[in-house]
């Protein structure tokens, strides 16, 4: 999922085409197929008991994750502080998703309402977010304030920020479908099995096409 989120593309286009059998996607399988194959990648389930405690012995050296992924790691393994740094992902910058704000016609008090989302976005709370939760600020305004410099010690020192956003400033910009993620779940969902149940890839390769294609023709997404 991380290789897909590094380019332009998901797995439905603008014109409601499925994609997700292209280049792409298939790139980003054989990836983490040989990964698998290469015996680089465990198949510990994230956020399960043996993970958390494979990760708190130092068995799971480094993940792939959103800004987010150090406030899980504080939290979920604070005896670690001091062992980890934040790096560049390979290759380029991957978008992890992210939150959206909006007033809706049934809002009572709209201006109010623009209020609180103009204040959530301020880019001093953008980067007291970063500070208490890993959260990434909205706004490049937020890069250089003071909080966001100050050296994390869970990090050894680092300032993370130094790393986070000159990657955020290097995101390809994708167009995301609202049925990215039902079409692209059976992808993970069988990727997951070829990683963590050691099925044949192709096989859950072409199992992962199947489901897409009941699902697309379910939601009027062409195939």
């Amino acid at each position: 999922e991380n290789a897909v989120q590094q380019g332009s593309a998901r797995y439905v286009d603008k014109d409601r085409n499925f994609i997700g059998d292209q280049e792409h996607v298939r790139n980003a399988w054989a990836l983490a197929v040989e990964a698998k194959q290469r015996r680089i990648v465990s198949n510990l389930v994230n956020g399960t008991p043996d993970q958390l405690s494979a990760v708190e012995d130092g068995k799971l050296p480094s993940q792939l994750g959103a800004s987010w992924a150090t406030s899980d790691l504080k939290n979920g393994v604070p005896k670690t502080k001091g062992r980890w740094r934040v790096a560049d992902m390979p290759v380029r910058p991957s978008n992890n998703g992210g939150s959206f704000l909006s007033v809706t016609k049934a809002c009572r008090e709209p201006e109010r309402a623009f209020q609180i989302i103009s204040w959530m976005l301020d880019a001093g709370n953008q980067a007291q977010g970063f500070v208490d939760a890993g959260l990434f600020p909205s706004t490049p305004a937020s890069y250089d304030l003071g909080q966001v410099r100050e050296p994390d010690e869970f990090f050894g020192g680092q300032v993370t920020m130094d790393v986070f956003g000159p990657a955020a400033q290097k995101i390809a910009v994708a167009y995301n479908s609202p049925f990215d993620v039902a079409l692209g779940q059976p992808i993970k969902d069988e990727i997951k099995n070829v990683g963590v149940l050691g099925k044949d890839p192709e096989q859950a390769w072409s199992d992962a096409m199947s489901k897409c294609r009941r699902i697309a023709k379910h939601l009027g997404v062409s195939y």
